[in-house]
């Protein structure tokens, strides 16, 4: 692997396409060459062929099988870099992303890297409570996640093309902890995994509770696929299904109130970290029994 090799940004999006349009711009600020974007468009994105025309890096690909490593899938086939680079609609890369991520993978000789997520609110000093919550009950801390897991998040993800050539591509069947299985089976293969933690995007917190269960139904669904699966990485998946969450819920909560003490009244938060975090717990629970009668997963 070169400092100049050939990159290919993989982006899916379904229904965000407000959002796409400051990752695209970020996108184009990027110290690095040679790179292209590759935009995956995944359903209910009206007007994304105008957006992606005003950027002359960006190639567009419409994948209609749905759930976004599917379409992640289509993106690695038709991409011609030899270092593939994952992120979402909803992320803001720094300027030197790219570069730093790179020369990370570079200077630790390895074939997978992992940058830093950020949360970003809309409103930086005045982040909204379900914004709290959302970034202190999932957090995308990169490094802790590495370290106790394996796993790594899609939303800041590089990888070179020979590991997937050698481990395989994203399990499509999942609609959301495909990078989890997917760093499993590369830790089987005795692959290092390295953290960078210049490679910086920013992640949009979400904003409402419609938007946090939207996103449990899905782990749930992932968690149920799972139970069916029979390899090794997905028996490490579901063995992250209770424990860990019960685990990491406490010393989410615990640090969360204290890191955002400053901007909103900590007995409040504590408050209203339970009561969503409860409310997740219905959320998932109700999701296991519809899935448990043969009801399609959600996106």
């Amino acid at each position: 692997m070169t400092e100049n090799e050939f990159v290919s940004v993989i982006i899916p999006v379904y229904r965000s396409l407000p959002v796409l349009v400051t990752c695209l711009e970020a996108l184009e600020k990027q110290s690095y060459a040679p790179y292209e974007v590759i935009v995956v468009d995944n359903g209910g994105n009206e007007g994304i062929e105008k957006v992606c025309s005003g950027y002359p890096n960006v190639r567009l690909h419409h994948h209609h099988e749905p759930g976004s490593y599917s379409a992640r899938n289509a993106g690695i086939r038709i991409a011609k870099g030899e270092i593939l680079v994952f992120t979402d609609a909803d992320c803001v890369p720094v300027p030197d992303w790219l570069r730093n991520g790179v020369s990370g993978m570079l200077s630790a000789s390895c074939r997978m890297g992992s940058g830093c997520i950020r949360p970003r609110f809309l409103h930086e000093h005045q982040p909204g409570i379900i914004e709290l919550c959302d970034v202190i009950l999932h957090t995308m801390d990169q490094e802790q996640s590495l370290k106790e897991v394996t796993s790594v998040a899609c939303a800041n993800m590089f990888v070179h093309r020979l590991l997937i050539d050698s481990v395989g591509m994203f399990n499509d069947a999942l609609y959301s902890a495909g990078d989890c299985e997917f760093t499993f089976r590369v830790r089987e293969q005795g692959e290092h995994i390295t953290y960078i933690e210049n490679a910086v995007v920013h992640h949009f917190a979400r904003r409402t509770l419609g938007e946090l269960a939207q996103r449990y139904r899905r782990f749930a669904g992932s968690e149920f696929m799972a139970m069916t699966m029979k390899n090794s990485s997905a028996k490490k998946l579901r063995s992250l299904s209770f424990p860990y969450r019960v685990m990491l819920c406490f010393r989410n909560i615990s640090a969360g109130v204290k890191k955002y003490a400053g901007r909103k009244n900590p007995v409040i938060l504590f408050g209203a970290l339970l009561a969503v975090e409860s409310c997740i717990t219905v959320i998932k629970l109700l999701e296991y029994i519809r899935l448990s009668f043969g009801a399609e997963k959600q996106r």
